[in-house]
């Protein structure tokens, strides 16, 4: 009997954490979001950087460009984002992202999501809905 290994996994891989930065809500403009690269959970080697739109529909576009068009793209295992929204409701689908990555792509959040206080805030965008069902 042949005992085929599937895969090794190296001990160091590169992994990426992505965040977008502060903002007014209920503004226009655009947000900072970056990426922290690191390898091995011990070594810090780069942060890559762009800009989504406040309440847009850009951040699945932006985030694939910022990470393709890094130096650091044919090294990344895995994408951490934290939640799957940003600059408001600039949401990610995940799986999609994922697929125009090519590797995982996990989304981490810190509590349960509040579903009424996010009704409240989609308040101020009431064609919000309607857009993201035409996507």
């Amino acid at each position: 009997m042949i005992i085929k290994k599937f895969r090794s996994i190296k001990s160091e891989i590169r992994v990426l954490g992505i965040d977008d930065g502060s903002f007014v809500p209920q503004t226009s403009g655009s947000v900072d979001i970056v990426g922290v690269v690191y390898r091995g959970g011990n070594w810090f080697e780069g942060l890559i950087r762009s800009k989504v739109t406040i309440d847009g529909f850009d951040a699945i576009e932006k985030i694939a460009s910022m990470i393709k068009n890094s130096p650091f793209y044919g090294e990344l295992r895995i994408a951490f984002l934290d939640g799957i929204s940003f600059a408001g409701f600039n949401v990610v689908n995940i799986n999609q992202l994922s697929r125009m990555l090519d590797m995982p792509v996990i989304s981490i959040v810190r509590d349960k999501p509040d579903l009424e206080k996010i009704k409240r805030a989609l308040h101020h965008l009431p064609d919000f809905l309607e857009r993201w069902n035409a996507i």
